[in-house]
Parts: C-alpha cells; sequence; structure tokens
C-alpha cells in the first residue's frame, strides 16, 4: 500500500481527497477516469472526469501498469509498452488547491507523456470526460477574456475553456487542453441527461527517442464565480511552464 496525505493506493484503486474535492480512480482503467466524485459537499457520482485511452480502443480496456507511485499531491503511473499498443505512456494527476490556483476551490492538473522505442509509432489518445448536464459552454480565449463560442471546429485556437455546471447549479466544472498540445475537440450528447467533451491529442507520429507531452486541467470553482475568476483560472494554466519530466 502507498499512501500520503492527498493519494491512498492499494493495487489498482486509488482514493484522494484535497480539502473539499475527493473521489477515487482504477489506475489499471485510466479510460475510467475520475470518479465517485465529491466536492463541497455536493456529490458528482455520476461524473467521469479526465478519462484517458487510445483513440480506437475500448474506453474502459484494462491496461497493464509498469509503475504507479504516489509523491505529495501527485500520482504517477507508467504503462508497459505492448505489442498492440507500441507507446509508453505516463500519466501524473497532480491535485491543485486553492492555495495553488486562486478562484478555485480545487483543481486536478493532469500531465501526459508518450515515448516508443520504435522507429515509429501513432500514439494518438482521447481525453474525455462525462458530465450529468447538458449545461455546458465553449468559451474561447480573446484578449485576455473568455467569449462563449458555438463552433468549435473553426477559428484560431488560442486556448478555449470548457463550462459546465451541474443539474443543482451548486458548482461549476472547468475544463482545458493547452492549446499547443491538442489537436481537435469536440462536445457530444451522451443521453438525455449527460454530455462528453473530447479532446484529440498526438495525432501525428512518434519517433524512437522522442518523448511528447500534453496538459490539462479540471478546476471546480464555486457556482456564483464570474467569467474574470473563471479567465484568471484559464490564464494561470495557459502560462505555466511545462514540466520537464514527472
Amino acid at each position: 500500500m502507498t499512501s500520503s496525505d492527498i493519494w491512498r493506493l492499494c493495487g489498482a484503486q486509488g482514493q484522494f481527497r484535497l480539502g473539499e474535492l475527493s473521489g477515487a480512480i482504477d489506475i489499471s482503467r485510466p479510460g475510467h477516469g475520475l470518479h465517485e466524485l465529491e466536492i463541497a459537499g455536493q456529490s458528482c457520482a455520476q461524473a467521469q472526469l479526465l478519462s484517458v485511452y487510445f483513440q480506437g480502443e475500448d474506453r474502459l480496456q484494462s491496461q497493464t501498469v509498469a509503475d504507479a507511485f504516489v509523491r505529495g499531491r501527485d500520482l504517477v503511473v507508467t504503462y508497459a509498452q505492448l505489442q498492440s499498443l507500441p507507446v509508453r505512456l505516463q500519466i501524473c494527476y497532480r491535485l491543485q488547491s486553492a492555495d495553488q490556483i486562486p478562484g478555485c476551490v480545487a483543481a486536478v492538473d493532469l500531465q501526459i507523456s508518450v515515448q516508443t522505442s520504435l522507429l515509429h509509432a501513432w500514439p494518438a489518445l482521447s481525453i474525455t470526460t462525462r458530465w450529468p448536464s447538458r449545461d455546458v459552454t465553449c468559451y474561447q480565449r480573446r484578449d485576455e477574456q473568455l467569449v462563449a463560442v458555438s463552433d468549435v471546429s473553426s477559428g484560431e485556437d488560442s486556448g478555449r475553456c470548457w463550462s459546465c455546471n451541474d443539474s443543482a447549479g451548486l458548482v461549476r466544472y472547468l475544463e482545458m487542453v493547452h492549446p499547443a498540445d491538442v489537436e481537435r475537440e469536440a462536445i457530444a450528447s451522451h443521453d438525455a441527461n449527460s454530455c462528453e467533451i473530447a479532446h484529440q491529442l498526438f495525432a501525428q507520429s512518434l519517433e524512437k527517442g522522442v518523448i511528447i507531452r500534453a496538459r490539462a486541467r479540471g478546476a471546480f470553482l464555486a457556482a456564483t464565480a464570474d467569467l474574470h475568476t473563471a479567465a484568471a483560472v484559464h490564464a494561470q494554466f495557459l502560462s505555466a511552464p511545462l514540466p520537464l519530466t514527472t
């Protein structure tokens, strides 16, 4: 068993708690995402946040964990390169509090890296969030402000921010992927009461000896937080330096 003040990991099953945010993760199925969530006393049990899986694969398919460890606010998981999936994937889940990100109740930063031992490989990945409400707005960053957009497939991407409200109107969830790292983004209805936000990564060929990385953030704000607060959280994410290592 590996544990810290924030993360508790026993086998493939992990739990986390930081301030008013708690939840669970199955590291053998990163496509299941962060689940069993509770934020500021509000259950988000139907949400699945920041699922990571290879495009074209079953998102709930088990992956072979080569290594996993807890380090302070971080849970770092490395997945083995296989013949069927010839890419070594590493995911770092970093929990952030209001002290680290002013304006947030809590946040989860995702750092993803891939490499291969082959001459060439195709590491296309998706980050997907399933949110238990259809009250979702896509914002584009323009002149230091967030402006709602209806067509996410057009226009220069200077950074998108997805804002989701829960059905009870008690919490606002923001999701963002760094514009330097994302290939394409889309939103789709999952059922009558929920939707999915999808971010596609790493469409290019990956060469041996090269490591490519991507960054994402899921941040919880009070439902009363305005767009200025959301824009500040988004700006802080965009300006943060890319970690050289995990």
